[in-house]
């Protein structure tokens, strides 16, 4: 629970079902808390140092839970860690949250290709957008028992409740933000490339903690943007910073469906976006097309940028309500039915 977008999902979808009453324990292999996790009744954490160990230990902490309450469902996103331990179960469900086939490939990274594609042969598989199951299909190849096409739960009341803190700009001036991990896939290099280029007067602020940062801190002296670009870190509420942006920009070159895009949605504020091979194009659609820039082009980026900052996109509930909690997990409990 670090903050990471497949952590903070697995963190709503486990607060969803216990507001419908569902028994709900939530499993962590590392106690590596950021995230609020106050609200979850059944919390467990493996205290075990090896991964053998570990994997014992969840073992029979699993076996324990079944005595006292039979399993509906066992979510995962560790295919091999899960296996490991031994345990079985009719629905074991494994969530892809990125383009597994596209980055391998790309990397020419063949065992790690072969490995993860035996780990998801004959299991049961949700894919986190269109895209991701088109991935593991046709580009990883897999043969799963099974795929569903889930995407991840927003609850929009509570989102655009703390959209509206009042929060303490850095400056005065409009602004863009870029929310994510400064991790080499989401490309703030082609993203400070691209804002050199604009010629309007707005500022940069960047959300997030990674690696990475102090490369990117660098190249923003070199590009002399060092006045115009503010580095705000890791932010409880990045809500509020992204209401009160002329628009939200992502420059990465792969993702699977980024929570930020669909956040800035939900808030009412323009969302632009590289058009990676899968995700952004999932969901800037139903008119939204001419917000997506291409891939690694500063150029583009820049374009489209501008283009948003002129013409504010016209944002609708069909942008965001099929991402609604009421949606999703309902579509989570349909798996406790199947045969």
């Amino acid at each position: 629970m670090r903050g990471r977008g497949v952590e903070r999902t697995y963190l709503d979808l486990a607060h969803y079902l216990q507001e419908l009453g569902c028994r709900v324990d939530l499993i962590l292999r590392e106690a590596e808390i950021t995230l609020d996790v106050s609200a979850i009744t059944h919390m467990h954490i493996l205290s075990s140092k090896s991964t053998p160990q570990k994997s014992d230990e969840l073992y029979e902490l699993l076996n324990r839970l079944h005595h006292e309450m039979p399993i509906d469902l066992i979510v995962s996103s560790n295919v091999s860690f899960l296996k490991k331990s031994g345990f079985l179960h009719p629905r074991i469900f494994y969530t892809v949250n990125m383009s597994w086939g596209y980055r391998l490939l790309k990397r020419l990274r063949l065992r790690k290709y072969l490995q993860v594609r035996k780990e998801y042969h004959r299991q049961k598989v949700i894919a986190v957008s269109k895209g991701v199951a088109y991935d593991l299909l046709y580009l990883l190849r897999i043969k799963p028992a099974r795929i569903d096409v889930i995407y991840d739960p927003y609850d929009i009341d509570a989102i655009r409740q703390k959209a509206a803190a009042e929060i303490l700009l850095p400056a005065s001036r409009p602004y863009i933000v870029h929310v994510g991990a400064f991790d080499k896939i989401k490309r703030h290099d082609i993203l400070l490339k691209a804002f050199a280029l604009l010629k309007e007067d707005v500022d940069l602020y960047l959300i997030g903690e990674g690696k990475r940062e102090q490369k990117i801190k660098k190249l923003c002296k070199k590009l002399g943007l060092c006045d115009r670009v503010y580095f705000l870190g890791w932010q409880d509420n990045p809500y509020a910073y992204i209401k009160q942006a002329k628009a939200t920009v992502l420059s990465s070159e792969s993702e699977a469906l980024p929570r930020v895009l669909i956040e800035s949605l939900i808030v009412g504020t323009t969302a632009v976006s590289t058009d990676c091979k899968f995700g952004p194009s999932e969901i800037l659609n139903e008119g939204l097309q001419s917000y997506l820039a291409k891939v690694n082009d500063p150029r583009s980026l820049a374009e489209k940028i501008s283009y948003a900052l002129q013409t504010p996109a016209d944002i609708k509930p069909v942008h965001f309500e099929r991402f609604s909690k009421e949606v999703i997990v309902g579509k989570y409990l349909n798996l406790i039915d199947i045969d």
